[in-house]
Parts: structure tokens; C-alpha cells; sequence
């Protein structure tokens, strides 16, 4: 065991070397082979030196302020869940510019999920050739690294689709090449993502490869191969997938409280950090947040939720600006940085609500009710509220099973806005909540200005 615990700390510290070779080696969204894995040969010479190349992915993700919190909070302003606050609230701020949809292709603030999402997809690009090609590597690991960049590759592909439609679609490192794809459709991203991940799944282990669930496993895989299936559209394999997460003991509900706990039973994987909490939870609870939770108005979250629906004091706190007015933040994770008696917190990728979620929703798509309400009301019970009635089924069921995402997932990895799309509901929704500033183009963002002129892609219509 204490070797396992040398082994884990060692790939969560050494990466911070790598990700300083990373951050300085790609300027271009559509990038070459990152400096520091141009030598495959010695990238990939043995087990452990191929564990750094694929703990740089993992390092620097955890550690982006703009992809790790962005995609919570920032991307929540754009839904009905958040608005802007104290100078995030003055034209022309991020938060003003989200909130009312004023993206340009120059300068807008989503610019940074193509740049470096697809900086990401070039590194498990680059690993995966590397791991192909090496002779040096243990077979065993050979499976697991590679299983590892496939689910990495996978989930970016599928939140650059969510974000902005059909787009290249690379799978090597030769950018001479990628930069002139022209854009694949959004269907195909999706199947080529759960292709990789159906690939994954045969070669991650069960048991996590490292000491805490901070790397892909077999059930982070399958949670994630749940969540796109089901964008997707292929309803069985969403509950196939769901459902190989569910029926493994090692996971369960935990408390309101505890669901966010570095041991928590309800975490699939989560992403370690050095200071034992979120930068989501730093930010949200700051007493200056400028993160607001929409409120006291008509399809505001705080209204959504039931009066003894124990979530809403749990996700949302309310709390003095400082000048007597009353603003609602958002509470999710309770380690805000600053109070060392909290309880340690790391950022949460997969846990098991979302997966209970992701399977009742399926179930409702495919017209199995009962089985659909057993999965949405194992969350309600544990938040209190009484379950949802048993007649409901066909849309109506699906659009109550959607509601409680919202309510159970709300702030989480740009949930909201997905979940409206996928339900065909964000043009009445966000409409009926933002009347004269929501418009059927802002479905997508704008690709970046500086990536249109450099390639062949055409720029998303309306921008």
C-alpha cells in the first residue's frame, strides 16, 4: 500500500513539470504534437515514463481556472441558472457578455474550450500513437494508458460538440494535415466518441490504477459512455452503460453534504489537487462572488426547487453583499479554500447521481416508466421531497426527469444547457427567460476569429 501511495503522489506532482512544457508549446488551436512527446520513442520507453505524457492531461486540466470552473459556472450563465453580479454584471464583463449572448469570434469568452480542448485532443492523440508504437511498454499498461486518452479524447470531442456543432475531426498529430479538415457532423463526433470509449472499456481496469479514483477506470468510462449515448440518442446503450456503474458495490449515495468529500462513496473519478478542494468551490463561495443563482423570478432555479427540497439550502446560500442586499450563491462544494476545517474536496467528474440520471432518462425515452421513476426517485428520497406521481410517462416524464437534473446537477460540467438542447425545450426555456435577448443561433458559440482565418472552416452561422 505504501508503495502505491509513493507511486500516486509521484504522477500528481511530477506532471506540474510536464504541463510546464505543455503550456508554452501550442499556440494554435488545430496544434502539432506537443514539445514534450515529439520523441515517441522516448516518451513511450517504459511504464513509467508513459505515465508522466498521460498525467500532463490530468494535471493541467485540473489546474485551469478557465476549463475547470468555466464549464460550472461561466457556462451557467448562459442557461436560466446563474446571473452575473458585481462587475461581472457591467457591459461588456465575461459574465455580462454570457449572460446576454454577446459572443464574438475575436474575443469571446467560450474562444478558450476550442483552443485548448483541441490542444487536449492533440495529447491523447499523441499518446495513443505513442503507446501503439512502443516496445518497451508493459502490455498491461500499453491498454490502460491508451484506454485512458481514448476517454479523455472522447470527452472533449463531445463537449466541443455540445458547444459548437459539427467540427474537425483529428485523430493524429500531423497538423500540415488537420488544418485543412473541413467540419464533421455532430452525430458522427458523437458515434466516433462512443466508438472510443466502447474501445476504453476493453482496455481500462476495473480497479483504479492509482491510489483514489482520480484516473479512468472501467466505471468512468461507462459513466461517461452513459452520458454521451444518451445526447446521442442511443437510449439502451445509455442504460447498458449507466448500468454497469450502478451495479458495481464499490459506489452509493452518499449525503448531501458528503457528496463531494475526497472519499466519497458517490464519486466515480474526481481530479486531485495539491490545496484539498475545488477551484469551483474557491470561486462560488468567495464572499465577492460575481456568480449569482437566478432567483424570485418565474423559471428561476432557486424557485424550482420544492420548499423542504433539502438541495436548495444545500446547493444555494444566501448571504449579504456587503450592502444589504440579499444575493443567492451557489453552494455546492463546501471547501472554499479558506476554512481548513472543511472537509478535503477535489472536483468531480463522474458520481453517481448523474449516472442514476442519465439511466431514468433513457428509461423514460424508451416508455419504461417504472423503472425510469424507481432511478429519478432514489435522488428525491435522499433530498426529502416526495416521489414523483406514477402516472406520469411519455414527455411529461422525461421533462420532470430533466427538471431534476437541473436540481440535482445544476452548476455541474454545462448540464443544464446540454440537457435543454438534447430535450429540444432551450428555444422556450431560455425564450420564455431571456424574452428579446435569447436566439435560436446561440445554440452554438462562435469558432474562434483567429482559427477561421488560419483553416478552411466556415464560421458558425449568425456570428
Amino acid at each position: 500500500m505504501k508503495n502505491n501511495r509513493i507511486h500516486h503522489i509521484l504522477l500528481s506532482f511530477l506532471p506540474l513539470f510536464v504541463v510546464s512544457c505543455i503550456t508554452t508549446s501550442c499556440n494554435k488551436a488545430l496544434e502539432v504534437t506537443p514539445k514534450y512527446i515529439l520523441n515517441e520513442e522516448k516518451a513511450f520507453r517504459n511504464d513509467s515514463v508513459a505515465a508522466l505524457q498521460l498525467a500532463g492531461i490530468y494535471s493541467e486540466f485540473a489546474s485551469s481556472g478557465t476549463l475547470s470552473y468555466g464549464i460550472h459556472l461561466d457556462l451557467s450563465f448562459i442557461t436560466d441558472d446563474m446571473e452575473p453580479l458585481s462587475y461581472q454584471a457591467v457591459p461588456g464583463s465575461a459574465g455580462y457578455v454570457l449572460y446576454n449572448y454577446q459572443l464574438r469570434p475575436i474575443d469571446a469568452p467560450t474562444n478558450d474550450y476550442w483552443s485548448n480542448f483541441y490542444r487536449y485532443i492533440y495529447y491523447a492523440n499523441s499518446i495513443i500513437s505513442g503507446v501503439d508504437a512502443s516496445t518497451g511498454m508493459s502490455a498491461a499498461y500499453k491498454k490502460q494508458c491508451k484506454g485512458e486518452a481514448l476517454a479523455w479524447r472522447a470527452f472533449f470531442y463531445y463537449y466541443l460538440a455540445a458547444f459548437y456543432g459539427p467540427l474537425p475531426y483529428v485523430t493524429d498529430g500531423n497538423y500540415a494535415v488537420t488544418s485543412h479538415f473541413t467540419r464533421t457532423g455532430t452525430d458522427s463526433i458523437l458515434n466516433y466518441c462512443m466508438t472510443d470509449l466502447q474501445l476504453a472499456d476493453s482496455l481500462v481496469s476495473e480497479d483504479y490504477p492509482t491510489t483514489g479514483r482520480f484516473h479512468f477506470n472501467r466505471a468512468a468510462v461507462n459513466a461517461l459512455l452513459a452520458r454521451v449515448a444518451l445526447t446521442k440518442g442511443d437510449y439502451q446503450e445509455a442504460i447498458n452503460a449507466a448500468s454497469i456503474v450502478l451495479n458495481d458495490n464499490r459506489y452509493a449515495l452518499a449525503t448531501l453534504n458528503d457528496m463531494f468529500n475526497a472519499s466519497s462513496s458517490e464519486t466515480i473519478m474526481q481530479l486531485w489537487n495539491q490545496y484539498n478542494y475545488s477551484s469551483v468551490g474557491q470561486v462560488s463561495n468567495d464572499p465577492g462572488t460575481t456568480y449569482g443563482v437566478t432567483h424570485d423570478s418565474n423559471g428561476s432555479l432557486y424557485n424550482a426547487f420544492d420548499e423542504n427540497d433539502a438541495r436548495r439550502d444545500r446547493f444555494i446560500k444566501q448571504e449579504d453583499d456587503g450592502t444589504g442586499t440579499l444575493i443567492f450563491v451557489n453552494n455546492k462544494y463546501l471547501n472554499n479554500g479558506y476554512d481548513d476545517s472543511a472537509p478535503a474536496e477535489y472536483l468531480v467528474m463522474f458520481k453517481l447521481d448523474e449516472v442514476l440520471l442519465n439511466r431514468a432518462e433513457a428509461y423514460a425515452r424508451l416508455q419504461q416508466n417504472e423503472k425510469a421513476l424507481d432511478d429519478a426517485n432514489l435522488l428525491r428520497q435522499r433530498a426529502g421531497v416526495d416521489n414523483l406521481p406514477s402516472s406520469l410517462n411519455g414527455q411529461a416524464l422525461t421533462d420532470a426527469i430533466i427538471e431534476e437534473r437541473r436540481k440535482e446537477l445544476c452548476f455541474e460540467w454545462a448540464d443544464r444547457w446540454i440537457s435543454l438542447k438534447r430535450n429540444k425545450s432551450i428555444n422556450t426555456v431560455l425564450g420564455s427567460f431571456k424574452p428579446g435577448i435569447w436566439n435560436e443561433k446561440y445554440m452554438l458559440f462562435p469558432i474562434p476569429l483567429s482559427d477561421i482565418k488560419n483553416s478552411s472552416l466556415i464560421q458558425n452561422q449568425g456570428y
